[in-house]
């Protein structure tokens, strides 16, 4: 009998132990290998607007080698000092993680971009991956100027451990809502990433378009490569070819194409109508920072505004299919100077107004009205500071707007034409519903998140509320068009909501901020009031006015006031006059108010628009301070007239502001006139806020 060896039989169990330990963990890597050579690929991101490359890493791990997210430009500030990218494979998700650490633009210090994105296949597209989570971070480190203990040492620490303490924001893609489909679009063709880095880096000519049709020719079927089929071929190639690709996709595909991807659609098929010289192919920045620029006179500034009217869309700066390899800041350039635009903008409205005096109706409100689109563009999307100032602009076009139709337009030809010119105010596409007022301040994927803490964030209530302020404002306009109307038809004020409907085709236009419509009630037989119940949501019956400057959310409803009796009532044809005398006797309440002019002291309030008075063969004037918003020197003296009764009163530093001034030219040694231009006209050439006059030359009857 066989001696037992005891070393056999612990070989034995080593062994049978390394193989139930070894086989399972090597089947599990192998098939882990499997699965990573398998997700290891070129895919499309966003839309097919940007390219990742994920390839099998060290010890059977994921890595993203080529590619990335671009969050910076629009976060931090610029371009970062440091920059990782990881990528991981568990289970049957997909995690990319994007790292950033550079300088802070608005303080010195550094910040942190934390990044990620979660991803499980696609339900749809075998190899693509659905967008299912993500999350982004920002830590920065800020100036310890004026700053409490404990800022300070959040500063200090910082600088060396930046994700000490809270971050500054989180933001938060919705994970329970609805997946966006094939984010990760898997497209193996290693020409695409010689086609992306041409494009990127703006090397793409007529010379690589056979390449890139040969590429098209092997996906035919693709829909993230025909729209790139579409922006090549309108750009540099057959733009007959371009328009029938765009059609069979717009018939396709656009019904079921997911947010993201429609977002490059519209580039793609902006390519096609900047190909042909299409409005709506037009950069919008580019012609808003050309309209305010120092080349452009008065008259230039007039005839553009009204070119506003003829976009249809409210589209911004034209962002290329292909995201560029480098900081995405370059490619959107300048920014328009906000408050030349806003001082333009009452320059606007204060020309439109003195139009009146010549009996340009129409030629007013289309002025006004392509201001007010102006506002409406700048607030359909881009950076805060871009909405704030655009609702700004149309809040001044729309007091402009009201103003005229109450005051100046006589006929229903005028009506009529006037309603059309608003309805294109109500009807643009692309409008902003003040539900995501801020996702076009960052980058995709960053876009699709909703913030969920920190204090760089904007005060998007305050935001929110200035912009359905602006929205109740264009549908009480809409709202007196239609009384206006109403009134020149049947010399009476419409009796109830339906009239209205009748006239604006359209049921009777809501309230922002209420559940119903825009309220109109007749408190006196002389008058008819429609207004929104405001920012607070309380009816107050139209008793109190909403004034912003108590607070954007305080008490008080958006009133309009409609009288039977015009309270600046403009004459047919325009104002005919040998004095100013004649001048008042048609304006018995005195001249519209000009928003230029200084406040005295002590307080007069906003004065009126002034009269100069004739000087030998020269005409008179109706005349605004103009932005520099000094009155003019070249006057001998000033003599207010009390309205009504046109009393002739001493000029003195009490004068009340409801007197109307008329100034007189100066005159020679003996009593001449002086022969003279006194008010200098202003011109925007000479810098926004020069010095000089806005005017109007009143004929004689």
């Amino acid at each position: 009998m066989t001696k037992f060896d005891p070393r056999t039989r612990t070989f034995r169990v080593v062994s049978v132990l390394l193989l139930v330990l070894i086989v399972p963990f090597a089947i599990w890597q192998y098939s882990r290998y499997l699965r990573i050579e398998a997700v290891s690929g070129i895919y499309l991101i966003n839309g097919g607007r940007s390219l990742v490359v994920l390839d099998r890493g060290f010890g059977n791990g994921l890595d993203w080698t080529k590619g990335r997210l671009h969050t910076t430009s629009y976060i931090a500030g610029k371009s970062p000092t440091e920059f990782h990218l990881n990528a991981n494979l568990t289970g049957d998700a997909i995690s990319l993680h994007q790292t950033e650490v550079g300088s802070n633009l608005y303080e010195p210090g550094k910040s942190l971009i934390d990044l990620s994105l979660n991803f499980v296949p696609s339900s749809t597209l075998e190899g693509d991956w659905d967008l299912s989570g993500g999350k982004l971070t920002l830590y920065t480190s800020t100036s310890t100027a004026a700053k409490s203990l404990r800022e300070q040492a959040t500063y200090y620490i910082r600088k060396i451990f930046l994700t000490w303490g809270e971050p500054d924001m989180v933001m938060m893609l919705d994970e329970t809502g609805q997946l966006l489909p094939s984010y990760l679009h898997r497209i193996d063709d290693p020409r695409i990433l010689e086609y992306f880095e041409l494009r990127s880096e703006g090397r793409f000519d007529k010379n690589n378009l056979e390449d890139f049709r040969a590429i098209l020719a092997d996906h035919p079927e693709d829909l993230f490569l025909q729209l790139h089929q579409i922006d090549v071929e309108a750009t540099y190639g057959d733009l007959v070819r371009a328009k029938s690709i765009m059609a069979v996709w717009k018939d396709r595909h656009w019904e079921r194409a997911d947010k993201v991807l429609r977002e490059s659609a519209v580039i793609a098929f902006k390519s096609v109508a900047i190909a042909e010289s299409l409005p709506e192919g037009d950069d919008l920045s580019g012609v808003i920072l050309s309209f305010i620029g120092p080349e452009n006179n008065l008259d230039t500034r007039l005839d553009q505004v009204r070119e506003f009217l003829k976009y249809k869309q409210a589209i911004g700066a034209i962002v290329p299919l292909v995201e560029p390899s480098h900081d995405l800041s370059s490619t959107f350039g300048a920014l328009p100077n906000y408050l030349d635009l806003q001082i333009n903008a009452r320059v606007i409205r204060t020309l439109a107004i003195l139009q009146l005096f010549k009996g340009k109706n129409i030629e007013s409100i289309e002025t006004l009205a392509g201001l007010y689109h102006q506002g409406q563009i700048l607030n359909a999307s881009g950076w805060v500071i871009q909405r704030l100032i655009g609702i700004a602009i149309h809040l001044i076009a729309y007091d402009g707007l009201k103003f005229a139709i109450l005051n100046a337009i006589h006929t229903e030809e005028e009506a009529l034409r006037a309603k059309e010119i608003i309805d294109q105010l109500e009807n643009l596409e692309g409008k902003e519903t003040g539900e995501t007022l801020l996702r076009d301040e960052w980058m995709a994927p960053v876009r699709y998140m909703d913030p969920a803490s920190g204090g760089l964030l904007p005060n998007t209530l305050e935001l929110k509320i200035r912009h359905r302020v602006g929205q109740a404002y264009l549908q009480l306009l809409r709202v007196v068009m239609a009384i206006k109307l109403h009134m020149i038809r049947t010399d009476a004020f419409p009796r109830d909501k339906n009239s209205i409907e009748q006239i604006l085709g359209t049921p009777f236009p809501s309230d922002p901020f209420g559940e119903g419509g825009i309220s109109m009630v007749q408190p006196s037989p002389e008058t008819l009031m429609v207004y929104s119940i405001g920012p607070n949501e309380i009816d107050e019956g139209g008793d109190i006015p909403y004034a912003p400057t108590n607070g954007t959310k305080s008490i008080g409803d958006i009133v309009v006031n409609i009288p039977t009796q015009r309270e600046y009532p403009f004459p047919t044809g325009g104002v005919r006059a040998d004095s100013p005398e004649e001048i008042l006797k048609q304006f018995p309440q005195g001249l519209p108010g000009d928003r230029f002019a200084l406040k005295g002291f002590p307080y007069r309030g906003d004065l009126s628009l002034g009269i100069y008075d004739r000087s030998g063969s020269n005409p008179m004037r109706v005349f605004s301070y103009g932005p520099d918003g000094i009155e003019p020197h070249s006057y001998q003296r000033i003599i207010h007239y009390e309205m009504p009764g046109m009393n002739a009163l001493a000029s003195d530093e009490s004068t009340p502001h409801s007197l109307q001034p008329v100034y007189t030219p100066p005159t020679q040694p003996g009593g001449a006139p002086v022969s003279y231009d006194p008010l200098i006209p202003y011109e925007p050439t000479n810098g926004i806020k020069s010095s000089g006059d806005l005017f109007v030359e009143i004929e004689e009857e």
